[in-house]
C-alpha cells in the first residue's frame, strides 16, 4: 500500500538525512515521532525515461528516495554511478546547503521518487536539537529552549528571505552530539551582520 511505501521511504530519508543525529540519542519516542513526520512531509514525484531529475551545480531544495526505477548520476559529463529502489540522493543539499553534486537522469521508463523539502527537514532538525537539549546535562543547553522558543518561526523567515550567511558569522554555542558527517552544534548568527528579517 502507499502508506507502507511512504513509511519505508521515510525510514530511508530519515537515515540518509539524519542518521548521525541519533547516534547519541536514546529517545525512541522522538525517533518514532520523527519517522511519522518524515512520512507526512514526503511528496511523490514521477519521472520518465531520459527526464532530468536535477542538474549538477544547481541549488537543491529537496532530497529524493527512489521507490521504483533507476537513475544515472553524472558529474562533469562523466557517469558517476546509478541509483535504484531504496537509494537516496540530494540530502547533501538540504543538510549542508551545498549545490547539487551531480546531474541525475531517469534511465528506466518510469522512476517514482519520494521527496522531502528543505523547510520540512529544518523543522525536524530543530525538533531533534530540542530533543537533544532535554537529555543534555549542560546547564547552558538546558536554558537554551527558553531563549530560542521562536526557532521554528525564525527558520521559516530565513527560508523565505534566503539570507547570505558567511561561515565566519556563525558562532558555535555548544556541541550537542557527534553525527555521521561531523558534529551537531547549536549555533547563532549576529542578525546585525546578515539580511535575516527582524520580524
Amino acid at each position: 500500500s502507499t502508506s507502507t511505501k511512504r513509511l519505508a521511504a521515510a525510514d530511508i530519508a530519515m537515515e540518509s538525512c539524519m542518521g548521525g543525529y541519533f547516534l547519541n540519542m536514546e529517545d525512541s519516542d522522538l525517533r518514532n515521532r520523527l519517522r511519522y513526520m518524515f512520512a507526512e512531509c514526503l511528496q511523490r514525484e514521477v519521472f520518465h525515461k531520459e527526464e532530468l531529475v536535477c542538474r549538477e551545480n544547481e541549488i537543491g531544495n529537496k532530497a529524493f528516495v527512489i521507490e521504483e526505477g533507476r537513475v544515472q548520476f553524472t558529474t562533469r559529463g562523466q557517469i558517476a554511478g546509478y541509483g535504484e529502489r531504496g537509494s537516496s540522493f540530494g540530502e547533501l543539499c538540504i543538510v549542508y546547503g551545498v549545490t547539487r553534486q551531480a546531474s541525475v537522469q531517469a534511465v528506466t521508463e518510469c522512476v517514482i521518487t519520494w521527496t522531502i523539502n528543505d523547510l520540512s527537514f529544518r523543522r525536524m532538525q530543530a525538533l531533534v536539537a530540542l530533543g537533544s537539549l532535554k537529555h543534555s546535562k549542560s546547564n547552558f543547553l538546558n536554558a537554551f529552549p527558553k531563549r530560542a522558543s521562536s526557532l521554528s518561526d525564525l527558520q521559516e523567515a530565513v527560508q523565505h528571505s534566503r539570507p547570505h550567511i558567511r561561515f565566519e558569522e556563525v558562532k558555535k554555542l555548544s556541541k550537542i552530539g557527534q553525527g555521521t558527517f561531523g558534529s551537531v552544534c547549536v549555533v547563532t548568527v549576529d542578525c546585525g551582520k546578515t539580511s535575516i528579517p527582524d520580524s
